[in-house]
Protein backbone atom coordinates (compact mmCIF):
# COMPACT_ATOMS: atom_id res chain seq x y z
CA UNK A 1 0.00 0.00 0.00
CA UNK A 2 2.72 2.45 0.67
CA UNK A 3 3.93 2.30 -2.86
CA UNK A 4 1.24 4.31 -4.35
CA UNK A 5 1.86 8.50 -3.73
CA UNK A 6 0.37 11.27 -5.52
CA UNK A 7 1.33 14.31 -6.83
CA UNK A 8 -0.66 17.91 -8.23
CA UNK A 9 0.61 20.87 -10.37
CA UNK A 10 -0.88 23.20 -7.95
CA UNK A 11 -1.73 21.25 -4.42
CA UNK A 12 2.07 19.86 -2.60
CA UNK A 13 0.02 17.50 -0.44
CA UNK A 14 -3.24 15.99 -2.57
CA UNK A 15 -5.36 13.28 -0.55
CA UNK A 16 -4.83 9.52 -1.27
CA UNK A 17 -6.69 7.11 -0.02
CA UNK A 18 -7.36 3.48 -0.92
CA UNK A 19 -9.94 0.93 -0.24
CA UNK A 20 -8.32 -2.10 0.57
CA UNK A 21 -10.21 -4.44 3.22
CA UNK A 22 -7.95 -6.70 5.29
CA UNK A 23 -11.02 -9.42 6.35
CA UNK A 24 -10.74 -10.03 2.33
CA UNK A 25 -7.82 -11.80 2.99
CA UNK A 26 -8.62 -15.90 3.77
CA UNK A 27 -5.85 -18.46 2.95
CA UNK A 28 -8.00 -21.15 3.50
CA UNK A 29 -10.80 -19.93 0.86
CA UNK A 30 -12.51 -22.94 -1.11
CA UNK A 31 -10.04 -20.92 -4.18
CA UNK A 32 -7.99 -18.68 -5.40
CA UNK A 33 -9.37 -15.22 -5.68
CA UNK A 34 -8.44 -11.50 -6.45
CA UNK A 35 -8.99 -8.74 -4.57
CA UNK A 36 -9.42 -5.34 -6.24
CA UNK A 37 -8.09 -2.32 -4.65
CA UNK A 38 -8.72 1.19 -5.85
CA UNK A 39 -6.79 4.22 -4.59
CA UNK A 40 -8.52 7.75 -5.34
CA UNK A 41 -6.16 11.03 -5.44
CA UNK A 42 -7.76 14.42 -4.35
CA UNK A 43 -6.53 18.16 -4.81
CA UNK A 44 -7.83 21.08 -3.08
CA UNK A 45 -10.12 22.11 -5.62
CA UNK A 46 -11.66 18.47 -5.53
CA UNK A 47 -9.92 17.37 -8.81
CA UNK A 48 -9.89 13.78 -8.31
CA UNK A 49 -7.82 10.33 -9.94
CA UNK A 50 -9.09 7.03 -9.62
CA UNK A 51 -6.76 4.33 -10.06
CA UNK A 52 -7.23 0.64 -9.23
CA UNK A 53 -4.46 -2.70 -8.45
CA UNK A 54 -5.12 -6.34 -7.47
CA UNK A 55 -4.28 -8.92 -4.79
CA UNK A 56 -4.14 -12.44 -6.20
CA UNK A 57 -4.81 -14.46 -3.41
CA UNK A 58 -3.51 -18.20 -3.44
CA UNK A 59 -5.51 -20.74 -1.18
CA UNK A 60 -3.56 -23.16 0.78
CA UNK A 61 -4.25 -26.78 -0.14
CA UNK A 62 -0.72 -28.00 0.58
CA UNK A 63 -1.26 -31.08 2.86
CA UNK A 64 1.31 -30.81 6.12
CA UNK A 65 4.42 -32.66 5.69
CA UNK A 66 4.46 -35.45 8.96
CA UNK A 67 7.15 -37.65 9.90
CA UNK A 68 6.99 -40.62 12.19
CA UNK A 69 9.23 -43.01 14.08
CA UNK A 70 10.25 -46.47 12.52
CA UNK A 71 8.38 -49.64 14.16
CA UNK A 72 9.81 -50.79 17.76
CA UNK A 73 9.24 -54.05 19.26
CA UNK A 74 8.74 -54.53 23.18
CA UNK A 75 8.82 -57.62 24.83
CA UNK A 76 8.74 -58.20 28.90
CA UNK A 77 11.95 -57.11 29.47
CA UNK A 78 10.39 -53.69 28.19
CA UNK A 79 6.70 -54.72 29.66
CA UNK A 80 6.38 -56.62 33.00
CA UNK A 81 5.91 -56.05 36.94
CA UNK A 82 9.33 -54.74 37.23
CA UNK A 83 9.10 -52.88 34.04
CA UNK A 84 7.08 -50.07 33.01
CA UNK A 85 7.42 -48.75 29.04
CA UNK A 86 5.66 -45.85 29.36
CA UNK A 87 9.57 -44.00 28.78
CA UNK A 88 10.20 -46.01 26.02
CA UNK A 89 6.85 -45.28 24.11
CA UNK A 90 6.55 -41.60 24.93
CA UNK A 91 10.02 -40.93 23.09
CA UNK A 92 8.93 -43.40 20.58
CA UNK A 93 5.87 -41.21 20.33
CA UNK A 94 7.81 -38.18 20.63
CA UNK A 95 9.84 -38.66 17.16
CA UNK A 96 6.98 -38.03 15.15
CA UNK A 97 6.73 -34.36 14.17
CA UNK A 98 4.94 -31.95 11.15
CA UNK A 99 6.16 -29.07 9.29
CA UNK A 100 3.49 -26.93 7.24
CA UNK A 101 4.40 -24.57 4.03
CA UNK A 102 1.86 -22.16 5.47
CA UNK A 103 1.27 -23.34 9.13
CA UNK A 104 4.29 -22.61 11.86
CA UNK A 105 2.32 -24.93 14.09
CA UNK A 106 0.06 -27.89 12.57
CA UNK A 107 -1.59 -29.66 15.02
CA UNK A 108 -0.13 -33.07 15.53
CA UNK A 109 -2.00 -35.86 17.08
CA UNK A 110 -1.91 -39.72 17.45
CA UNK A 111 -3.98 -42.66 18.28
CA UNK A 112 -2.14 -44.80 20.73
CA UNK A 113 -3.96 -46.31 23.66
CA UNK A 114 -1.85 -47.85 26.38
CA UNK A 115 -4.73 -50.54 27.38
CA UNK A 116 -3.36 -52.51 24.25
CA UNK A 117 -0.27 -53.18 25.70
CA UNK A 118 -0.91 -56.95 27.18
CA UNK A 119 2.61 -59.16 27.69
CA UNK A 120 0.35 -62.14 28.25
CA UNK A 121 -2.29 -61.81 25.06
CA UNK A 122 -2.71 -65.35 23.15
CA UNK A 123 -0.29 -64.19 20.61
CA UNK A 124 2.58 -62.07 19.51
CA UNK A 125 0.59 -58.85 17.97
CA UNK A 126 1.28 -55.83 16.82
CA UNK A 127 -0.46 -52.24 17.78
CA UNK A 128 -0.97 -49.86 14.79
CA UNK A 129 -0.14 -46.06 15.94
CA UNK A 130 -1.59 -43.45 13.64
CA UNK A 131 -0.46 -40.14 13.37
CA UNK A 132 -2.65 -37.34 12.04
CA UNK A 133 -1.15 -33.50 11.18
CA UNK A 134 -3.42 -30.75 9.99
CA UNK A 135 -2.82 -27.10 9.25
CA UNK A 136 -4.91 -24.02 10.05
CA UNK A 137 -6.83 -24.12 6.51
CA UNK A 138 -7.83 -28.13 7.62
CA UNK A 139 -5.56 -30.07 5.17
CA UNK A 140 -4.39 -33.52 6.22
CA UNK A 141 -2.08 -35.29 6.31
CA UNK A 142 -1.97 -38.91 8.08
CA UNK A 143 0.77 -42.04 8.80
CA UNK A 144 1.38 -44.56 10.54
CA UNK A 145 4.00 -47.01 12.52
CA UNK A 146 3.43 -50.23 14.62
CA UNK A 147 4.76 -51.35 18.02
CA UNK A 148 4.80 -55.20 17.74
CA UNK A 149 4.27 -56.94 21.07
CA UNK A 150 6.43 -59.84 21.66
CA UNK A 151 4.85 -62.61 24.02
CA UNK A 152 6.13 -63.99 27.08
CA UNK A 153 5.87 -67.57 26.73
CA UNK A 154 8.73 -68.49 28.65
CA UNK A 155 8.46 -70.70 31.95
CA UNK A 156 10.33 -69.62 34.93
CA UNK A 157 13.51 -71.15 35.75
CA UNK A 158 12.74 -72.97 39.16
CA UNK A 159 16.07 -73.67 41.55
CA UNK A 160 15.30 -76.10 44.24
CA UNK A 161 17.75 -77.14 47.73
CA UNK A 162 19.40 -79.95 47.51
CA UNK A 163 17.38 -83.47 48.98
CA UNK A 164 18.33 -83.48 52.76
CA UNK A 165 20.02 -86.49 54.13
CA UNK A 166 17.73 -86.55 57.01
CA UNK A 167 13.91 -86.55 57.64
CA UNK A 168 12.66 -85.85 60.77
CA UNK A 169 9.32 -85.98 62.34
CA UNK A 170 7.55 -85.34 65.17
CA UNK A 171 5.42 -88.05 67.42
CA UNK A 172 4.10 -88.32 70.80
CA UNK A 173 6.31 -85.45 71.69
CA UNK A 174 9.07 -86.99 70.88
CA UNK A 175 11.50 -86.38 68.03
CA UNK A 176 12.32 -89.07 65.78
CA UNK A 177 15.06 -88.40 63.33
CA UNK A 178 15.43 -91.00 60.58
CA UNK A 179 17.94 -91.41 57.97
CA UNK A 180 17.49 -92.62 54.37
CA UNK A 181 16.96 -96.16 53.77
CA UNK A 182 20.43 -96.44 52.60
CA UNK A 183 22.18 -95.11 54.84
CA UNK A 184 20.74 -97.02 57.75
CA UNK A 185 20.09 -95.61 61.57
CA UNK A 186 21.37 -92.87 63.24
CA UNK A 187 23.57 -92.88 66.21
CA UNK A 188 20.70 -92.52 69.42
CA UNK A 189 20.27 -93.94 72.59
CA UNK A 190 16.82 -96.07 72.45
CA UNK A 191 14.47 -96.05 75.06
CA UNK A 192 12.03 -98.75 75.85
CA UNK A 193 8.90 -97.47 75.33
CA UNK A 194 7.50 -98.48 72.26
CA UNK A 195 5.33 -96.48 69.55
CA UNK A 196 3.37 -95.88 66.54
CA UNK A 197 5.27 -95.30 63.65
CA UNK A 198 4.43 -92.89 61.18
CA UNK A 199 2.37 -94.43 58.00
CA UNK A 200 5.83 -94.14 55.92
CA UNK A 201 7.53 -96.37 58.00
CA UNK A 202 7.83 -99.92 56.72
CA UNK A 203 7.39 -101.21 60.34
CA UNK A 204 4.15 -101.20 61.83
CA UNK A 205 6.25 -100.11 65.61
CA UNK A 206 9.37 -98.39 66.19
CA UNK A 207 12.06 -97.66 69.26
CA UNK A 208 11.33 -94.36 70.80
CA UNK A 209 14.48 -92.35 70.84
CA UNK A 210 15.75 -89.25 73.06
CA UNK A 211 17.80 -86.59 72.08
CA UNK A 212 20.86 -87.77 72.24
CA UNK A 213 23.65 -86.30 70.60
CA UNK A 214 24.18 -87.42 67.17
CA UNK A 215 27.35 -88.38 65.45
CA UNK A 216 27.08 -87.42 61.62
CA UNK A 217 27.39 -90.60 59.13
CA UNK A 218 29.01 -90.25 56.03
Amino acid sequence: MAEAYTTDNCDTDPELAHSFNGDLLDICAAADYVITVTWTANDACGNETILSSTITVLVDDVDPDLFVPDPITLDCSDISETSDPAAIIDAWLAEAYATDNCDTDPELSHSFDGNLLDICADATYVITVTWTAVDHCGNTTILTSTITVVLDEEDPDLFVPDRSRWTAAISAKHLILLRSSTHGWPRLMPRTTAIRTPSWLTASTATCWTSAPLRPMS
